[in-house]
């Protein structure tokens, strides 16, 4: 009986996630199907790209991504290239960022946090500085590592290799939870800070301090208005109207929006950048 459960539970953990789950006699049907349209793309030497094979071939309609419908001959940029939207810019933003900590923190000297509202959470807070510590340390490195990411390798990359309006919807979904995640994670550095006095500094708290606020004026007002601004630049399109004083108000904005959330989310890594220092120079003794 033990046998048969543990044997259905490993089954069902490798079902897929949306659709319909195959029985053993359709998942025998598509092996077979995938099996003979492989023999005859390699018998006939057809290009991968007209082989039928892959997950859009044998997906249920359930399972299929459907991109959003572009529009034809757009030559013209949805947003016009920024300097402090490039990769230059950042970099030398966290050069900066990083000189600034390296000088505060070998004039600075660890001590008791200055702040009354940090003092006072510090003496609620039921866990011990070695698990404090931990949390603090896991938080710090998943909410740097997730910005750093998101910053400079999968927006990049995706802004790249997808469709205009593929990458503006699939960003539409991804940048809630990003900045979500990314304030509860400095919210946890915060909360922890008081129980690590090597570590507690007025440049920490200031560090982190900037990284909030700027990463809960994204999730609240920035990134939910850009977007909205962005469905409307769409709707705008395909009703025809991309030459109307409407959509160039609206381009408008959307660039002005986007630059202050490009602007703050660098703000965000920047202040990272200086607490990060700051718990790298308490590791040297």
């Amino acid at each position: 009986m033990k046998s048969a459960l543990l044997v259905s539970g490993c089954f069902l953990l490798f079902q897929p996630m949306h659709g319909l789950v195959l029985v053993p006699r359709q998942a025998m049907s598509i092996n077979r199907s995938k099996q003979a349209v492989s023999y005859a793309a390699r018998r006939h030497r057809l290009p991968r790209d007209r082989r039928g094979v892959g997950p859009a071939a044998f997906a249920s309609p359930s399972r299929q991504f459907f991109t959003p419908k572009e529009v034809a001959n757009d030559d013209k940029p949805f947003i016009r290239p920024a300097l402090h939207n490039s990769n230059v810019f950042r970099l030398v933003a966290i050069l900066y960022a990083l000189l600034f900590a390296i000088y505060q923190g070998s004039a600075a000297a660890p001590g008791a946090s200055t702040n009354a509202f940090l003092n006072s959470m510090g003496r609620y807070l039921v866990l011990p500085p070695s698990a404090a510590a931990t949390v603090h340390l896991l938080s710090f490195s998943i909410w740097f590592g997730t910005v750093v990411y998101t910053t400079f390798v999968a927006g990049i990359t995706m802004f790249k290799n997808l469709p205009r309006r593929v990458f503006g919807t699939l960003q539409s979904k991804l940048f809630p939870l990003y900045f979500r995640l990314c304030s509860v994670m400095i919210g946890v550095q915060v909360l922890t800070l008081t129980a690590m006095p090597d570590v507690l500094s007025k440049t920490s708290e200031v560090s982190l301090a900037i990284a909030f606020v700027t990463t809960l004026f994204n999730l609240l007002y920035l990134e939910p208005k850009s977007t909205s601004v962005m469905f409307d630049r769409y709707q705008l399109e395909d009703d025809g109207k991309r030459d109307g004083e409407e959509y160039k108000a609206k381009a408008k904005s959307f660039g002005k929006l986007h630059g202050m959330s490009s602007l703050a989310n660098l703000a965000a890594l920047c202040g990272g950048v200086v607490h990060g220092v700051r718990l790298a120079s308490r590791l040297v003794v």
